[in-house]
């Protein structure tokens, strides 16, 4: 015998060495109902490894007692459903196994099959409780709560199985149970703790339901079962945390959904790991989870919700380009019998709107919704820049567009005395820079000629890799004429030339200028030449 007390016998039955066992007790003079430090035994052992073999060595030549439990009270049928061996299951209650037997933590075997998905090794017991119960008496043993509180249909929801749940559900289990262990089961947990035996990801909690224990597995099937059949997704446990709040910890978007569906209240706020609470719409804007954001919406979650900047769903929603979400917080607020005075302009503690930041990011599908929604066109930030002072630095001309025929004013003068008119000369100008610069170092296609320098046809290939730009000055081009245009679509609306800014500029001094540029230009130019100088020269 090993110092675990593992003799031969429990070896070679664990192993499934049947002609070996046989041996041992028939010529050997083993004894097969010697046990390890845990009393375990060698059925117990071939059992859990599905060894039906030696399990009818051990019963007929070893003589050994099919009930025989270890120092947790557990059974040989109950270490074959741990085990997950339908085999060794329906073997055991063939030879009389005791079907309603429990082990020192109320663990029934049809708990343990349940825990494991064992579908076959579930109807096995199932079929052997009938044989001693009625119809109640099985709904009643189905419904036992193990110490910790939990009963078989949470075993099988919490390990994401869902026929062994449905089944179960089908014979009456019920599905709003709620976990309470026994002060008994919490001392013994307490101590398996302290020496370092508990291997549970997570904490034991009271309270939980099915749902909860699914949704924190994120076992959708499951979920979608229980709720099929009732279960109430709002119930709260002793740490006040939803089936919804452990499926959004866990990131399981699709059970959150159908909880959401189903009644979860779409405001439950989210705490995460770092004490942070977090708002269930907004978080789902913030990673544009559109799906999530909209049913969220649909099932009545607060619309006027502010993160600690005071940035507004539809304001983030807005920022972000999520068009579908903007649409429906305003059709929602628009619905109300109440609507919140003034939500479409709430700006962010820096005075950004839902407009400006749309206007801004060039979201041209989003701009339009709030603007018929009744957005201010003429609303100011922090620094007094309106929605078409952010639209017009950024190149945005349709924006531009939507903004003046809405009224917005094409003079209004930010904290610095800048116009619309200002940032759109300056953007034209950033471009028309980036484009002189661009063509020192990309020949210009309409100047390339179909023969070398010396006269000789040019390389085919040699030509296509010298004009390849990638497409950037096709970019530039187009980023040039956009930022034209719009200085056109001012200058037409009002656009006043003359306003000069706190610093005296006017808008033109904004436009490009070739010349104030030509000294940067030529030493660049002059760089270049003595980079290829000394390319040439290795």
């Amino acid at each position: 015998m090993s110092n675990g007390g593992f003799t031969p016998v429990i070896i070679a039955s664990a192993h499934g060495h049947a002609d070996a066992v046989k041996y041992l007790i028939s010529e050997a003079g083993a004894d097969p109902a010697k046990v390890n430090e845990n009393g375990v035994t060698s059925l117990m052992y071939a059992a859990a490894s599905g060894m039906v073999e030696v399990m009818k060595v051990l019963l007929d030549v070893g003589g050994m007692e099919v009930d025989g439990a270890h120092s947790n009270g557990g059974t040989a049928l109950i270490e074959a459903a741990t085990g997950n061996s339908s085999e060794s299951v329906e073997f055991l209650l063939e030879r009389g196994a005791k079907v309603d037997v429990k082990d020192l933590d109320g663990v029934t075997p049809l708990m343990a099959v349940a825990s494991q998905g064992n579908v076959k090794g579930m109807e096995s017991v199932l079929t052997h409780l009938t044989k001693l119960m009625n119809e109640d008496q099985l709904k009643e043993h189905i419904n036992l709560a193990s110490l910790s509180g939990g009963t078989s249909v949470m075993f099988s929801a919490a390990g994401g199985h869902p026929a062994c749940t449905k089944r179960l559900i089908e014979l009456g289990a019920d599905v709003n149970e709620i976990a309470q262990a026994t002060p008994e089961y919490l001392d013994k947990l307490a101590k398996m703790i302290e020496e370092g035996t508990y291997q549970e990801d997570e904490p034991h909690v009271d309270g939980v339901t099915a749902v909860h224990v699914a949704a924190q597995g994120g076992h959708i099937e499951d979920v979608k079962l229980l709720v099929e059949a009732g279960a109430d997704v709002t119930v709260l446990d002793d740490e006040d945390r939803t089936p919804l709040l452990l499926a959004v910890k866990g990131n399981y978007g699709e059970v959150a959904s159908v909880l959401v569906e189903a009644g979860a209240d779409p405001d439950t706020p989210y705490v995460d790991d770092d004490g942070d609470s977090h708002n269930l719409l907004m978080d789902a804007i913030i990673v544009e989870n559109a799906e999530f954001a909209l049913l969220l919406i649909e099932h009545g979650a607060n619309l006027y919700h502010e993160d600690d900047h005071k940035v507004s769903t539809l304001l983030q929603a807005s920022h972000r380009g999520m068009s579908e979400v903007v649409q429906k917080l305003l059709e929602k607020y628009s619905g109300e019998d109440s609507p919140k005075e003034g939500w479409v302009d709430s700006p962010s503690d820096e005075g950004i709107t839902p407009l400006i930041a749309a206007s801004s990011e060039g979201h041209a599908d989003i701009v339009p919704l709030l603007l018929k929604a009744g957005a201010n066109p003429g609303a100011k930030d922090r620094d007094e820049t309106t929605s078409l002072m952010a639209a017009s630095a950024r190149g945005h001309v349709e924006i531009v567009e939507l903004l003046l025929g809405a009224g917005a004013s094409a003079n209004d003068q930010n904290v610095d005395g800048h116009t619309a008119l200002m940032f759109a000369y300056n953007g034209k100008n950033q471009v028309e820079t980036l484009w002189e610069r661009f063509n020192q170092f990309v020949p210009d296609k309409s100047k390339s000629s179909s023969t070398t320098e010396g006269g000789g046809e040019a390389d085919a290939d040699d030509e296509e890799e010298e004009l390849d730009d990638g497409g950037t000055g096709a970019i530039l081009q187009a980023a040039l004429s956009n930022h034209t245009k719009m200085i056109d679509v001012l200058l037409a609306n009002g656009a006043d030339e003359s306003i000069k800014d706190k610093e005296g500029h006017a808008a033109r001094d904004f436009d490009y200028h070739p010349e104030a540029d030509s000294e940067v230009l030529d030493a660049e130019r002059e760089a270049e030449r003595k980079r290829d100088e000394s390319r040439n020269e290795l």
